[in-house]
């Protein structure tokens, strides 16, 4: 569980705050701004782009149900089934703006692996909330199953 969890959140790191999503010629762009070079110059601008900001929030919120998700089953908490629900949905929505955004960026040519990375993000935090919910309803089952037995 912990594993998946730090994987999730690496990937996530790495996809929306560290890579360019598309390196051609003197441009990358990335989900933040769009840096055009020159010889001796850089110029940076941000991305005026609405279909990036929901993915990065869309991200960040879906992250931050798996982290909680993980986290509580880490810990030894119980999860909350609508929580999980609520991330399901969110992840659902968030994967459907990466693929936006992915097709986006393809339209500009020479994309960089930030897309695939971003959906290993959305790959891990399902199987997160599904192993967290998974885990926490064996739990119940052996309790349950611990009170008939006495």
């Amino acid at each position: 569980m912990s594993l998946l969890l730090s994987l999730h959140v690496a990937l996530v790191i790495a996809s929306v705050f560290v890579m360019d999503w598309v390196i051609r010629d003197r441009l990358s762009a990335d989900l933040w701004a769009v840096s055009q070079c020159s010889d001796m110059l850089c110029a940076s601008r941000p991305l005026d782009d609405g279909s990036a900001a929901m993915t990065i929030w869309e991200t960040l919120l879906f992250s931050s149900i798996v982290i909680w998700q993980g986290g509580s089953r880490a810990l030894g908490f119980e999860t909350s089934r609508w929580v999980n629900l609520a991330g399901y949905m969110v992840g659902a929505i968030g994967a459907m703006s990466v693929a936006i955004m992915t097709a986006v960026f393809a339209r500009a040519g020479g994309m960089t692996s930030a897309p695939l990375v971003l959906a290993a993000a959305y790959v891990t935090g399902f199987a997160v909330l599904r192993t967290a919910l998974q885990s926490s309803l064996d739990d119940r089952l052996a309790t349950a199953r611990a009170s008939r037995r006495a």
